[in-house]
């Protein structure tokens, strides 16, 4: 996800031409889903990993809690603690109340107003208080996980959420941690085939990345097509066996894209890019992706499968008619973003001013901004149009975030207006008619640790958004 202004208007945008029938997709045909970061959606992934993401072990008193001013324990190179330290594990927000199972060393706890009861391995938690883990000599790693029926990979929870907008598509690209690949930072990975995720990992979410074979399970049990993408540090035993996982899969379809945001040079993948490809980033990302679609075409070249080629919203198809340049035919779905943003530029003054907004301000102004995604969307649609190639949305959402910025709190209240299910329904009924012939909501639930009016379907793991309404009114489920 990144956040852009929309394009300078365009007066005159091509028509999109008459094109063939969408690919088999069902049950909807064409809307898909993000999947958001799934620490808390599974019930097999450690909350732990949820923490590494809001902050790492702090130095903690006898009592379990954290040392004030918060000062950072001393890790091994596994990034356990050496000495007595804390974590939070569950912010305070809506996850799934009840039995979970914690391990770690033998006198680890559970401490926090979310833990009802229990000790050792056992405990119970409320579902709307936060829990961290006290290790008061330190040791690793730990692991909290819902106590789900044996084999479940999957809460009966998120799985309602799924089916409440029944997607044809789920797109995986924060369950494979993307945007991270190649990071000089802490959460930074690299492509390694032997070492990829793998559901026997005692963690999940984090270093590779969530397991492929989760994400085929997911597939498998909502009859979705899954859009999954090729890391742009991939080396061809990687990209080979990936190809091999999904072929022996026998899914009914998938998406395959080269890397995330190729263009956005504030993502990892886009400052690679930047930097070998100079003033054409374009040009360099296309050769890549050749080489890396033709390494999986060498392992399992397939009808069902459909290689994407993603552009810009901000540049009119700029970059996106550079990558085609170098592909040769070999994507079968173009297209770019669909979502609409509130214009930061024109309000990062108010907060000096002392002013603030409504949420009715911010709905103004994306409806504003809407005309020019829709003219950015039919821009896209014909450069797929003159390849022979379908039209695909990466993310469509409204969206008044940057969290932090003045209007904040408005923007929570926003999603709660009544209007936004009309917007979200228009939003959606306008990308169709401007040609999209596919498109993944941005995303199922936005971040609970950090709502402001964002993206999601759902606020947290219990309440819903306006949004949701008119998405599915949208689609004829309601």
């Amino acid at each position: 996800m990144t956040m852009l202004q929309p394009a300078p208007p365009v007066t005159t945008a091509p028509a999109p031409k008459q094109k063939k029938a969408p690919l088999p997709l069902w049950p909807n045909g064409w809307f898909g889903i993000n999947l958001g970061y799934p620490d808390w959606y599974n019930g097999g992934i450690e909350w732990e990993d949820h923490a590494h993401r809001r902050g790492d072990w702090q130095k903690a008193l006898s009592s379990g809690a954290a040392v004030q001013p918060p000062v950072l324990a001393a890790v091994d190179a596994a990034d356990n603690p050496t000495e007595s330290a804390s974590a939070q594990l569950i912010g305070q927000f809506n996850y799934p109340g009840g039995p979970y199972t914690f391990t770690g060393p033998s006198d680890a706890k559970l401490l926090g107003p979310g833990v009802v009861s229990g000790a050792g391995s056992a405990y119970v938690l409320n579902g709307t208080g936060g829990v961290s883990a006290f290790l008061p000599t330190g040791g690793g790693p730990v692991s909290l996980t819902p106590a789900s029926p044996a084999g479940d990979l999957f809460t009966a929870q998120f799985l309602s959420m799924l089916d409440s907008v029944k997607p044809a598509i789920i797109r995986a690209g924060q369950w494979q941690r993307i945007n991270e690949c190649g990071q000089d930072t802490r959460q930074g990975w690299l492509p390694d085939w032997e070492g990829r995720a793998k559901l026997t990992d005692s963690r999940w979410a984090a270093d590779q990345g969530t397991p492929f074979e989760l994400i085929i399970a997911l597939a498998s049990q909502t009859k979705a097509w899954p859009w999954v993408y090729i890391p742009h540090l991939a080396d061809e035993t990687y990209v080979r066996g990936m190809a091999a996982l999904f072929r022996d899969a026998k899914l009914p379809g998938l998406f395959v894209e080269f890397s995330n945001e190729l263009w956005n040079a504030f993502l990892s993948p886009g400052a690679w890019a930047k930097t070998n490809g100079g003033k054409k980033p374009g040009i360099f990302a296309g050769q890549q992706a050749a080489r890396a679609f033709d390494w999986w075409n060498a392992e399992w070249k397939d009808d069902r499968t459909h290689f994407v080629c993603m552009g810009a919203l901000v540049d009119r198809g700029v970059f996106l008619s550079d990558m085609l340049s170098q592909l040769g035919g070999r994507p079968t779905v173009t297209g770019c973003s669909g979502y609409v943003p509130v214009s930061v530029t024109k309000y990062l003054g108010l907060a000096d001013k002392g002013k603030s907004l409504t949420p009715a301000q911010l709905l103004a102004d994306m409806q504003e901004n809407m005309i020019d995604v829709l003219a950015s969307v039919r821009a896209h649609v014909a450069i797929g149009d003159a390849i022979g190639a379908k039209t695909a949305l990466y993310e469509a959402a409204p969206s008044a975030i940057p969290s932090g910025r003045p209007w904040a709190n408005a923007a929570l209240a926003l999603d709660q207006l009544p209007e936004m299910q009309s917007f979200a329904r228009d939003l959606l009924v306008g990308l169709r008619g401007a040609g999209a012939d596919y498109m993944n909501w941005f995303d199922l639930c936005g971040d609970p640790s950090t709502q402001s009016g964002s993206f999601g379907l759902w606020y947290d793991y219990l309440t819903s958004t306006k949004k949701l309404a008119g998405v599915r009114e949208a689609l004829g489920l309601s």
